[in-house]
């Protein structure tokens, strides 16, 4: 007798905002890890999995490694803080920098087997795995993934003109200059 299949949801946080990136049908939530850490991470990234169960879990992202302060000599990190923040600090206060830091990045996945599969994103892709079928994230709309892919501002530019396209009555929402600016983006390159 073969498990029941699960939809996972992969959310990712900068500790301010909480995005979904995508949706993922497995077996088990380690399979889901697996995969999202595969499909999002960089191999080279640095994460610790906080104890979750089998419905719910972190991956905390080691955003330390990633700080403009990360390796800086004591008296560089309080110079450039100084800068950066309009503050005094003294040398001798340099671990305060770390201390009230709310830096924080994780991978959040969770079960929710009441959501449908398909997640359609502003990149044109449907970002849905079925790991048993070994489906993978394709494009919806390949002009708009290819122009995402191509640049963030030819991204934008092809949603835009999308949305017109498929909302005509939206038109009237952006600006003339806005408008020929999209088009104009989509013509370079």
């Amino acid at each position: 007798m073969t498990e029941k299949t699960n939809l996972y949801r992969i959310y990712y946080s900068d500790g301010n905002n909480r995005d979904e990136l995508g949706r993922v049908s497995a077996q088990e939530i380690d399979q889901a890890v697996e995969y999202a850490v595969k499909q999002y991470f960089n191999p080279d990234l640095e994460y610790e999995e906080d104890a979750g169960d089998n419905e719910h879990l972190y991956l905390r992202i080691d955003s330390c490694k990633y700080c403009e302060y990360y390796g800086l000599p004591d008296k560089e990190k309080v110079e450039l803080f100084n800068e950066n923040t309009g503050e005094n600090l003294d040398i001798e206060d340099v671990d305060l920098i770390c201390e009230y830091c709310e830096v924080s990045e994780y991978i959040e996945i969770t079960l929710d087997n009441d959501v449908e599969p398909e997640y359609n994103t502003i990149y044109g892709v449907n970002e849905y795995a079925d790991l048993e079928v070994e489906t993978r994230p394709e494009p919806f709309n390949p002009t708009l993934a290819a122009a995402w892919k191509d640049s963030p501002q030819k991204g934008v530019a092809a949603l835009i003109l999308n949305t017109i396209e498929e909302n005509p009555e939206l038109e009237e929402g952006f600006s003339p200059e806005l408008i020929q600016k999209s088009k104009e983006a989509l013509k370079l390159g």
